[in-house]
């Protein structure tokens, strides 16, 4: 009898929360943050908990608003593709 078994890491999908680092469209880190996978978000955007704002003149890509307008803990909508999970 075989009583091996095959584990693997859960996908992120599974997990409540992710680290993350938060881009501008020219690859700058702008914010650390936490995604929430757990939440809705709008198509193509994850929904992020903001950690740490790096860079307060970075604009949100949702709201006419700027990442200095955003407090610590505050949800934001950001872009997957400029998201980079930890």
């Amino acid at each position: 009898m075989n009583l091996r078994r095959r584990c693997s890491p859960p996908s992120p999908e599974s997990s409540s929360d992710n680290l993350c680092i938060l881009k501008d469209m020219f690859a700058t880190n702008v914010a650390y943050g936490t995604v929430q996978f757990n939440t809705t978000a709008p198509e193509g955007f994850y929904s992020v908990i903001i950690d740490e704002v790096i860079r307060q003149e970075a604009c949100l890509y949702v709201e006419s608003r700027t990442l200095g307008d955003v407090s610590t803990g505050e949800v934001v909508a950001w872009l997957k593709i400029f998201t980079i999970i930890q």
